[in-house]
């Protein structure tokens, strides 16, 4: 599924594997060496997070080094290797947090929907040598909008901040579309 500034369902994964796979091999040649080692740094990161269970592999900045999430159902992990040591930022799932991320263009989104109260809310993310570092957010409460760089802003401006950040694909972590191991993750981002 493609994102472009626009309310999104949070079950809606139609076409993300085949969507995925596609800007994954437009995005980079795999230096195969190289992604192992990266998958050595995650399990040993994992032997010491047993909490969680599931994990798949994802370029997220497109340096041919893929970032690792880590859930267990509840939560999850975002991973990446920096300077030869795996760093990593927290974020919670409970309430419907769902991760986007625009391939190859160094872009991770955590997308918060309540249609109960008419709430949306974007923070987006970069990967640096630190990890991952937020680079803007916006909110939408009822009829009032806001970016990081204005409060109380219009509808059309609030569309357009979140569209500056490309298009973004949703990331699946539902049990079917991940992985039991750190291994079995590595080998299925190879095969892409």
């Amino acid at each position: 599924m493609i994102y472009r500034g626009m309310s999104v369902g949070r079950h809606a994964y139609t076409s993300f594997l085949f969507s995925h796979m596609v800007a994954q091999a437009a995005v980079c040649t795999k230096d195969v060496a190289a992604v192992r080692q990266t998958a050595e740094m995650y399990k040993d990161w994992a032997q010491s997070n047993k909490d969680m269970d599931s994990y798949v592999f994802f370029d997220i900045d497109g340096d041919s080094f893929p970032e690792c999430i880590a859930t267990n159902g509840s939560w999850y992990h975002v991973l990446t290797c920096c300077i030869g040591k795996t760093t990593g930022k927290y974020f919670s799932v409970i309430n419907d947090g769902v991760p986007f991320y625009n391939p190859g263009k160094n872009v991770f989104c955590i997308y918060d929907e309540d249609t109960t109260i008419n709430f949306t809310e974007h923070a987006f993310y970069a990967i640096n040598d630190k990890g991952l570092v937020e680079i803007g957010h916006s909110r939408r409460w009822g009829s009032t909008y806001s970016t990081a760089t204005q409060n109380d802003t219009t509808k059309a401006i609030y569309d357009d901040y979140n569209s500056s950040f490309g298009q973004l694909v949703e990331i699946s972590l539902e049990y079917e579309d991940t992985y039991r191991s750190i291994h079995e993750a590595c080998n299925a981002y190879l095969a892409q």
